[in-house]
C-alpha cells in the first residue's frame, strides 16, 4: 500500500471542502464557482501554499503579517489574504503583499494602508490597484 502523501491530503479535504460548498450553494440557489475558497494556512509551511496552488486553490489567507509576508515572498504564484487585526504600523507591509484585507476596523488602518499602498506602488513593489478591503462594522451600537 502506498503512503499517502500532503499533497494526496490536501487533495481530499480540498475536494470534501468544495463538495459541501457546491451543496450549500445548491441547497441557497446559488452558483458555487460565486463562492471563493480561502483556505487559511496559519502554522502550516509554505508547501502547503505551494501544494494548494498547485491544486487549484491559489487564495490562502493568514491572520499573522509576519508569517503571511513569509509566504507570499515564498510562494509568488498564491495570492494571500490578510485575515483578522492589523496593527497600524504593520499596514505598510501587509500592503506590499496582501491580494485583499478582511479585516478593516478604523478609518486610521484604512487610511495607512491607501498610504501602504501608494508607497508600494511607487517604490513597483506592486502594480495592480486598488487594494480590495472589507470593512468590520459593529453592528451593537
Amino acid at each position: 500500500m502506498a503512503a499517502v502523501t500532503r499533497t494526496d491530503e490536501l487533495r481530499a479535504n480540498l475536494a470534501d471542502v468544495r463538495a459541501r460548498i457546491d451543496a450549500a450553494a445548491t441547497a441557497a440557489g446559488r452558483d458555487a464557482a460565486d463562492v471563493r475558497l480561502l483556505p487559511v494556512t496559519k502554522f502550516h509551511p509554505a508547501s502547503d501554499v505551494e501544494i494548494l496552488v498547485e491544486l487549484g486553490a491559489p487564495d490562502v489567507a493568514e491572520n499573522r503579517e509576519q508569517e503571511a509576508r513569509g509566504k507570499a515572498a515564498e510562494v509568488p504564484a498564491a495570492r494571500v489574504h490578510m485575515i483578522g487585526q492589523i496593527q497600524t504600523k504593520k499596514a505598510n507591509s501587509v500592503a506590499r503583499w496582501a491580494a485583499s484585507v478582511h479585516s478593516v476596523d478604523s478609518v486610521r488602518l484604512a487610511q495607512a494602508l491607501d498610504r501602504g499602498m501608494a508607497l508600494a506602488l511607487e517604490r513597483g513593489e506592486r502594480s495592480d490597484s486598488p487594494l480590495p478591503v472589507y470593512l468590520q462594522l459593529s453592528a451593537d451600537g
